[in-house]
């Protein structure tokens, strides 16, 4: 996991959600590539943790903890579609099934469904009973990047969660945390609007440089004409690098 620990002042809804009693079946919305996710996982171990602090985080010392930190927690399911793959009912049947069994360690069970519009329409009519019914000590929630692709019968059944979102200062800053650089972070979250975790992605994965050579590609086809501009994109749709280069052209 990502080195991430949310702001006090922007948890306090969570920390007041967890006082009065957290909803059973949950909806965070939100893109993928912002820290949304990483405040999700904050949630789901403050949720599984023996003695979670005062201000609603993990104490990241008990057995639970631990357990989450190792990827091995038994009380923790977490579903999510294949790229370029929808979330299948088999894999959802099997979510449900988990779920009604009593918790090994925590006090609760916590099932997330991340991408969950990616679900298939029989997965998501799979998962409605539990939505309506949820087992005793367990929670589902779903995260969702385009909650109105959702059934309406499933948003029916969701609370949302008033997870935090990032300012961009913020976003820098935990940008420089994991070893990006100030200038090149600013740059980054400009280009790809705000989503850090994306940005650390494409950072890792050598984004300002091949975007420089995938730029100087396009800039060099001024007055060669068609048949250089095929071979280029030909080139491009056989390399493993599709992906981030779909990214260029969207943030150009």
């Amino acid at each position: 996991m990502k080195t991430f620990q949310p702001d006090p002042q922007s948890w306090q809804p969570i920390q007041a959600l967890l006082a009065s009693g957290l909803p059973q079946a949950m909806l965070a919305v939100g893109d993928s590539g912002s820290l949304l996710r990483l405040h999700l996982d904050a949630l789901q171990a403050a949720t599984l943790c023996f003695k979670p602090t005062d201000e609603g985080f993990a104490c990241e010392q008990c057995r639970s903890c631990k357990l989450l930190a190792e990827g091995s927690h038994p009380d923790l399911w977490v579903a999510a579609p294949e790229p370029g793959k929808q979330i299948a009912i088999d894999t959802l049947r099997q979510a449900m099934e988990w779920i009604q069994y009593t918790p090994q360690v925590s006090n609760s069970r916590w099932l997330r469904i991340d991408n969950a519009e990616a679900m298939t329409v029989a997965a998501a009519n799979a998962i409605l009973k539990t939505l309506e019914e949820p087992p005793t000590r367990a929670h589902v929630v779903l995260h969702s990047e385009q909650a109105s692709r959702l059934l309406p019968t499933i948003r029916s059944r969701l609370q949302r969660i008033p997870l935090p979102e990032m300012q961009m200062v913020q976003s820098m800053h935990w940008l420089q945390q994991q070893g990006v650089d100030a200038e090149n972070s600013g740059a980054l979250l400009r280009q790809l609007g705000n989503r850090p975790l994306r940005a650390l992605e494409l950072w890792e994965a050598g984004w300002l440089e091949q975007r420089q050579q995938w730029l100087r590609s396009l800039l060099d086809l001024s007055g060669q004409g068609v048949v250089a501009a095929l071979k280029l994109a030909e080139q491009w749709s056989k390399s493993s690098d599709l992906p981030l280069i779909r990214e260029m052209v969207l943030n150009v």
